[in-house]
């Protein structure tokens, strides 16, 4: 058994800590990444009177929204692990094996579930689903 003091345990919770917060930070970047390559996108195509461009412009949000969901559905990956490490803390279960998982929960097909539902988010589909709907917007007015 493993108890509260231990500086293993603190460190492990430090580490869970900083992959979380890595993801989320990864995740506002790729809202802030397809922002600007979507403005220089629209501005390439309107400056050069090119609508064709707005397509890649299509395939960038697209692109990022499933990167953004990818990162969303580790971090909630994460985060579980952390609540269930501390509920095993509380309860006084805690192992040695456990200060030494640190890695997503779940199989390549809980995964790709994760993923579809991070998608379904109020943090991803009302930003990508907006920006992609101005972007084709922009793209019929210009045909």
């Amino acid at each position: 058994m493993v108890s509260r003091e231990d500086a293993s345990v603190l460190k492990y919770l430090e580490i869970l800590q900083a992959v979380i917060t890595r993801m989320a930070t990864n995740s506002a970047n790729c809202k802030a990444w397809c922002v600007a390559l979507v403005t220089a996108i629209f501005l390439l195509s309107v400056n050069n009177n090119k609508p064709g461009y707005f397509i890649i412009g299509l395939f960038v949000i697209i692109l990022f929204a499933y990167l953004d969901s990818s990162y969303l559905s580790l971090e909630s990956q994460f985060r579980k692990r952390y609540d269930d490490f501390l509920a095993k803390l509380n309860q006084g279960t805690v192992d040695e094996k456990d200060l030494f998982i640190i890695k997503p929960l779940g199989t390549t097909g809980r995964i790709t579930r994760d993923i579809w539902t991070s998608f379904k988010s109020w943090s991803i589909y009302p930003f990508y689903g907006i920006l992609f709907i101005m972007v084709g917007f922009a793209l019929l007015i210009s045909i």
